[in-house]
């Protein structure tokens, strides 16, 4: 194979990954079915082709069998890329939570937002390593009431008071992971759970503070 040639597949590769993690964490359904019947079709329409007596037509086997191995190598690498990603951001979620508890010793309350970790306590805010984007880790303080808390409660019998305070993130294929001070531990639920729980009012608020912040 030529050095272009490898060169080209590389990209192409990097490509496809790069997409497919993007899909795998705000598509995980719909993105992940799109690769899997691309990479079974690609198998059989190369078939197909190989057999055909049209010299053109079998001449495009290979390339269809190329694309389909090269799907083939995103799925199984995107899933180690998948779990680097989620130990890097519970990495970063301790060290979040390390420096909120220091700031509480301190100063005897809990921030308002993470940004009050800034800048004696963390040069900066670490952002979720999943997925292209970077999303921000959701805080909130045990003076703030929400339906997530109300969540946790009724789920876990756990109570967030006015000193205590979780924080979460986002991971693929719609798992939620959080902390709370409670319990300190990490606890998972579905996406899907979690939307049955928020208050449409609560999230366009959500929505909105998102875009001045990103201002």
């Amino acid at each position: 194979m030529k050095k272009k040639n490898i060169f080209f597949a590389i990209i192409i590769y990097c490509i496809l990954l790069g997409i497919f993690l993007q899909f795998a964490f705000d598509y995980y359904v719909l993105g992940t079915a799109a690769y899997v019947i691309l990479f079974l079709s690609g198998i059989v329409a190369g078939y197909v082709c190989s057999k055909k007596q049209s010299i053109k037509q079998r001449k495009v086997s290979p390339l269809l069998y190329a694309v389909s191995i090269l799907l083939g190598l995103v799925l199984i690498s995107g899933f180690t890329v998948m779990a680097a990603q989620n130990f890097i951001t519970l990495h970063r979620g301790e060290k979040l939570i390390h420096n909120i508890n220091h700031y509480q010793q301190e100063s005897g309350h809990l921030p308002k937002t993470l940004n009050e970790l800034e800048p004696e306590y963390l040069a900066f805010i670490p952002k979720v390593a999943n997925g292209m984007n970077g999303e921000r880790f959701v805080y909130a303080n045990g003076r703030e009431q929400d339906d997530f808390k109300r969540y946790v409660k009724n789920t876990h019998g756990t109570t967030l008071g006015k000193d205590d305070y979780y924080l979460k993130f986002k991971s693929y294929f719609g798992v939620v992971y959080y902390y709370d001070s409670v319990s300190q531990q990490w606890n998972s639920l579905q996406q899907s759970e979690e939307k049955q729980i928020i208050n449409p009012q609560i999230a366009l608020a959500d929505f909105f503070s998102r875009i001045k912040m990103q201002r």
